[in-house]
Parts: C-alpha cells; sequence; structure tokens
C-alpha cells in the first residue's frame, strides 16, 4: 500500500474528494480536518499502485510530482 498526506482546499466537500479519490484509484481519510496550512483539511490517500498515487497527487498540487517529492513524500506501508 503506497501513502501520501496532502493538504486540500476546504473548498470541496468531505464526499467529492473521496470520489476524487476513487476516480484516481486511490482511498481518502480525513486525517485533521483544520491542517497547518491556512486551516485546509489535510488527508491520507492510499492506493496498491504507486502510479496511481503519483497522478493523484500531480492533480491536488497542480504541478508533476519530482523524484524529490515522491521520494520524500510518498511511502510505502
Amino acid at each position: 500500500m503506497y501513502n501520501i498526506e496532502l493538504d486540500v482546499s476546504h473548498e470541496p466537500t468531505q464526499s467529492e474528494v473521496s470520489q476524487f479519490a476513487k476516480d484516481h484509484g486511490c482511498t481518502a481519510t480525513l486525517v485533521n480536518a483544520n491542517g497547518p496550512a491556512g486551516g485546509n483539511p489535510v488527508y491520507l490517500f492510499q492506493s496498491q499502485k504507486f502510479d496511481y498515487l503519483d497522478e493523484l497527487a500531480s492533480q491536488v498540487l497542480g504541478v508533476n510530482t519530482d523524484m524529490e517529492f515522491i521520494k520524500t513524500s510518498i511511502w510505502e506501508s
């Protein structure tokens, strides 16, 4: 299982975030409803496939993830 925690805009509902994750072959679990980055929620995204999680992270962040980001942010459990 591959994992990443990401700060997500407060605008989408938890249900919309979960659907977005599902559309990318991932799951989303709310970790902190009032996270450190301006109070935006923090979600734990998980997937059996690294590539699915990498693509999801790229879309959430709005940029292509680089190898350094992948090494430091996505972990395997």
